[in-house]
């Protein structure tokens, strides 16, 4: 096994729908071993973080063989696909099989890297045929499954470890689907995505992967406070929740994240009238794996800062700490949100899901002149950046973007929409690096 082996397995844990990663692959790096590169592009834009640990490679190897570099994305079934302008590593999928197979025993997340392809960009910018070594992976899946029904359901798993309260969701469950499997398509219905043609298009070259004629049942969902999917079609109730529950009973064992699906609800709309369905002993005997608020809340943070600009005005809504529990900031550009529904959206579940603790809702931005990011709300901002400090100083090792917020400030606005209270309190941020130095 390779020390290396997080540079891959750790960008893998954190796969979103939209994740478009670098990467870089050597079939000898230390002790002659492969080594795989991978770094999230929202979070290393410029690939300089790419670029730092391919030296650490080289310097801990005795000689580097065939290298391939380019960006991986995630498919339509959940695989990722890997786009490299050459192909100075013959047979790549079958080399990345075999060494996820070896280090998969001490690296779980590198599951998420079964019934991977590989795409050739031409040098006028086309893309060339698919390759694959679907069969190579068979050692490493789940069970025996089939590799890219595996890889759906992987991805899917992930998926749903990340939904929070007020998320909105397009979701398509398609029986059988690739590998023979049934399937649960779902794509956040956001801003982007309002109308689901995104989704619709990503259905359309899921189903390529489909040889028969499959039932497919389509429609929406929203996470309630308790985060519990509310999915909403037009099929009958008792054509859907049985069917469902037992594809998480039959899967979940092998992929324990289906486990979130758990006392799932479904209403049935059409014909002028809806009606919702709920049935706890479906869900009977089905674990459901815990899933810590503060992490994902925290990975959601990190992306909303990534490529934040001077200037840029965003809304927030902060929801306190209070005894063993974080607080939870959460924000979206206006530009993304222009009406403010999404962040409405958010708050009100935050707050319905966390009984009490307070809440501070306003706008936020980076001082173009001063760069110190400056939060302004109508409501009494107490404690406020000592709850925003202690947030900070938790995550930064690991999400070093959010020292973005080092030095804030905390204006209170009157009815005029003057500050007639500011808050600034450096004692709380010494001992912090800037951002710059953290990421070096």
């Amino acid at each position: 096994m390779s020390e290396f082996t997080t540079e891959a397995s750790g960008p893998l844990s954190r796969l979103r729908d939209d994740s478009s990663l670098w990467f870089w692959f050597t079939d000898r790096g230390p002790g002659m071993r492969p080594a795989l590169v991978l770094r999230d592009q929202e979070e290393d834009p410029e690939a300089v973080g790419l670029a730092a640990a391919v030296r650490r490679i080289r310097d801990e190897s005795f000689s580097v063989g065939g290298t391939l570099r380019g960006v991986a994305k995630v498919g339509a079934t959940g695989a990722l696909t890997f786009i490299s302008d050459g192909d100075s590593v013959p047979h790549f999928c079958q080399r990345l099989a075999m060494w996820a197979g070896d280090e998969v025993g001490a690296h779980p997340a590198l599951r998420r890297l079964t019934a991977a392809r590989q795409v050739i960009r031409a040098p006028d910018g086309s893309l060339g045929g698919e390759a694959r070594a679907d069969n190579m992976w068979r050692s490493i899946t789940l069970k025996g499954l089939d590799p890219v029904a595996a890889a759906g359901l992987l991805h899917l798993a992930g998926q749903l470890a990340q939904i929070e309260p007020g998320d909105a969701l397009w979701f398509a469950f398609v029986t059988p689907g690739a590998g023979g499997v049934p399937a649960l398509l779902m794509r956040p219905r956001d801003v982007d995505d309002e109308k689901g043609s995104h989704f619709a298009d990503t259905l359309a070259l899921y189903m390529r992967e489909v040889p028969e004629t499959p039932a497919v049942v389509r429609g929406h969902a929203t996470v309630s406070a308790s985060r519990r999917l509310c999915l909403s079609a037009s099929t009958p109730a008792k054509d859907f929740l049985p069917p469902l529950s037992k594809w998480v009973a039959t899967y979940s064992q092998l992929a324990p994240g289906l486990g979130h699906l758990v006392d799932a609800t479904y209403t049935r709309v059409g014909a002028g009238r809806t009606k919702e369905y709920k049935d706890s002993s479906l869900w009977t005997g089905i674990s459901e794996p815990s899933r810590p608020m503060a992490r994902t809340w925290v990975d959601r943070l990190t992306r909303f800062v990534t490529g934040w600009e001077p200037g840029q005005v965003a809304r927030f809504a902060y929801l306190f700490g209070g005894p063993g529990v974080s607080p939870v900031l959460t924000a979206r550009r206006v530009v993304d949100d222009p009406d403010g529904s999404a962040i409405k959206g958010r708050a009100k579940a935050l707050v319905e899901a966390a009984g009490d603790r307070p809440m501070v809702r306003g706008t936020v931005q980076i001082d173009a002149q001063t760069g110190r990011t400056e939060f302004r709300s109508k409501q009494d901002g107490a404690d406020f950046l000592a709850q925003l400090a202690h947030l900070v100083w938790e995550n930064a090792d690991a999400e070093p973007s959010l020292l973005a917020f080092r030095d804030a400030i905390f204006l209170q606005m009157g009815p005029d929409k003057t500050a007639i209270r500011t808050i600034e309190e450096p004692a709380l941020w010494e001992g912090l690096p800037d951002e710059g130095a953290a990421s070096q």
